[in-house]
């Protein structure tokens, strides 16, 4: 099965890759790759899916440039899923959305048939490139997975991320007693491991939906505290933690508890390390990642 994914360099693509890569043809595509003549269609040739993972993660740059947010989120992803359906109109885009999506207001637990309300510039992008896939999947008379991820997390994550800073901050102590400077603590979020990531796109790509257009929930229904996370970890790797609030670390406005449902923790058993702290966090600290 031949596999195009785009965002190949980026933490979800890199493992994915290196974990699937005996299984599957994959071919890489990057942002930059899709203004050089040629290149994303003679990519795109024969192609049986389309993971289109690339594009801008980061809340504080879409909102620093929202025109390039939509630039890249919205405008790159239409033109990349038009080249695939073009070529390969019997293949499917899985897309990567998000569960920001949501209405920060919704019941919980969050289930695919949520209202949408998002907040940010990023969420807002992840929502219209939704409707684009969708629009395109129809013109094409072809198929399309939208995954609507929660939290990933693992600690080969760069820092700028709240659990990799916690575990860069943990490791980088030599104390036993080690202070961690942390913003909104107490919030509820909704983590899954890489590896069950990994899984996840495993079975999409071995099984074929009987949807011709889906919109799947990634999480893994189990709502954890930051605080609690935090103090397993530390545990987990022999340090005490003392939390020490940095006030330009904490948000504004952040919802007290997040978290959703989805077939793939619940039905399919696909997903398995977020069940519990416990779990989630020994899959964290895994260098095991397939």
């Amino acid at each position: 099965m031949k596999v195009v994914v785009s965002g190949a360099k980026g933490f979800v693509g890199n493992n994915l890759l290196c974990a699937l890569n005996s299984d599957y043809d994959f071919v890489s595509l990057e942002i930059d790759d899709f203004s050089k003549p040629g290149v994303v269609e003679s990519a795109m040739q024969n192609a049986d899916v389309l993971i289109h993972l690339a594009g801008l993660s980061s809340i504080a740059e879409c909102e620093k440039d929202i025109y390039n947010a939509y630039r890249v989120n919205v405008a790159l992803t239409g033109y990349l899923v038009d080249v695939f359906y073009k070529n390969n109109s019997k293949g499917r885009v899985i897309f990567a959305s998000t569960g920001q999506v949501y209405d920060s207001k919704a019941s919980l637990p969050l289930t695919e048939r949520s209202a949408t309300n998002p907040t940010s510039t990023y969420a807002r992008t992840k929502l219209a490139a939704e409707s684009v896939v969708q629009e395109l999947a129809s013109v094409y008379n072809a198929s399309s997975t939208i995954l609507r991820f929660f939290n990933i997390a693992h600690k080969s994550q760069r820092p700028a991320f709240f659990l990799s800073s916690v575990y860069e901050q943990i490791q980088s102590s030599k104390d036993k007693k080690v202070i961690i400077n942390v913003g909104n603590i107490d919030l509820e979020r909704d983590f899954s491991s890489i590896q069950d990531i990994i899984r996840v796109f495993n079975y999409c790509l071995k099984n074929i939906s009987p949807e011709k257009n889906e919109i799947i929930n990634v999480s893994s229904g189990v709502p954890k505290t930051l605080r609690h996370i935090v103090m397993a970890m530390a545990q987990k790797l022999n340090k005490e933690a003392v939390i020490n609030i940095d006030p330009a670390r904490v948000r504004d406005g952040e919802a007290k508890s997040h978290y959703g449902t989805s077939k793939f923790s619940s039905t399919l058993s696909v997903m398995k390390d977020g069940q519990s702290v416990e779990s989630f966090v020994e899959a964290f600290l895994s260098a095991q990642l397939n």
